[in-house]
């Protein structure tokens, strides 16, 4: 029995150390459009209201941003050079 709970200890421990998958990637990116941080504010795992949208519908159409980060985008947008 004590085999066995060690076992199961370091199995737990071993799932702790291993990093979680991210499937956030920088396809997501240009398929939106958006940077990253559009998404992911700069520190944690969490994700911001545009995050959690795209989450739920696998898309940014249809989100509306709140008043303060649609002006923070298109001014980002009107500062890039076109291409």
């Amino acid at each position: 029995m004590g085999k066995f709970i060690l076992s199961a200890a370091v199995f737990a421990a071993i799932l702790y150390l291993i990093p979680t998958a991210s499937f956030a990637t920088p396809e997501y990116s240009r398929r939106s459009d958006k940077e990253c941080n559009y998404c992911h504010p700069a520190k944690g795992y969490t994700l911001t209201d545009a995050g959690k949208y795209y989450k739920d519908h696998k898309t940014l159409k249809g989100y509306v941003p709140a008043t303060g980060a649609k002006k923070a985008d298109d001014d980002k947008r009107s500062a890039a050079p076109h291409q």
